[in-house]
């Protein structure tokens, strides 16, 4: 009962408050590494794409600082 506690913790807490990522003891250093890796790039992938498509330079209408042509 304790150790089911304990791993209920560790994975359920620890994924919960990274979301969804956490460090599987069973798993070699590559698999952990790997699956660290593409859970960033997932975490990261909106706020680059909003940057790219907000950035200076592209002719959106709503973007908050204006920009100026020379």
């Amino acid at each position: 009962m304790g150790s089911q506690t304990l791993k209920i913790l560790r994975q359920g807490v620890l994924a919960s408050l990274t979301g969804g990522w956490y460090y599987d003891v069973h798993q070699n250093v590559f698999c952990n590494a790997v699956h660290l890796y593409i859970w960033l790039f997932l975490l990261f992938l909106p706020f680059i794409i909003y940057m790219l498509h907000t950035g200076p330079g592209t002719n959106n209408k709503n973007h908050p600082i204006p920009v100026r042509s020379a």
